[in-house]
């Protein structure tokens, strides 16, 4: 993240390994953990100072289905990664995620929309960014392509 926002604001990120590691292997079956989070710390002028935002990198298209249930969990979860199970979707707490950005190829960025439509008012929480020429990595297999990003 090389924004002046981002240096500015005093936020960190937390990458896929790091929410994982915090989990110490104990992940549901089902759970989707993001890409990354970006923390923005509360002592700053930045609109959107002390939010979290769930990062998701789409280089091919997943079916719709799975992007909606994806950015749901996203968009609803309440509990930090690590936390106990009850503590996942708490009713009446506040999302942990004030919004989720996916940063998407081209090919991946219509399915990434089409889920983000069906969502009605909670995908106003979504922003979708196309990824410039080159970051799909070409000739890299889906799994460099994964470990590129992480």
């Amino acid at each position: 993240m090389s924004a002046p926002q981002f240096a500015g604001g005093g936020a960190y990120w937390r990458s896929e390994r790091r929410l994982r590691a915090r989990m110490g292997g104990r992940i549901g079956q089902r759970e989707h953990v993001p890409d990354a989070e970006v923390h923005w710390p509360d002592a700053t002028a930045l609109p959107w100072a002390g939010e979290c935002w769930a990062i998701e990198a789409e280089l091919t298209p997943k079916t719709a289905a799975r992007t909606v249930t994806i950015m749901r969990e996203l968009l609803t979860r309440t509990g930090d990664y690590g936390c106990r199970a009850a503590d996942v979707q708490v009713p009446g707490h506040p999302a942990r995620h004030a919004r989720a950005v996916y940063l998407c190829s081209p090919a991946a960025a219509p399915v990434v929309s089409r889920a983000r439509a069906f969502l009605g008012a909670l995908g106003a929480r979504v922003e979708i960014r196309i990824l410039p020429d080159g970051a799909a990595l070409p000739g890299a297999s889906a799994a460099e392509r994964q470990e590129h990003w992480r």
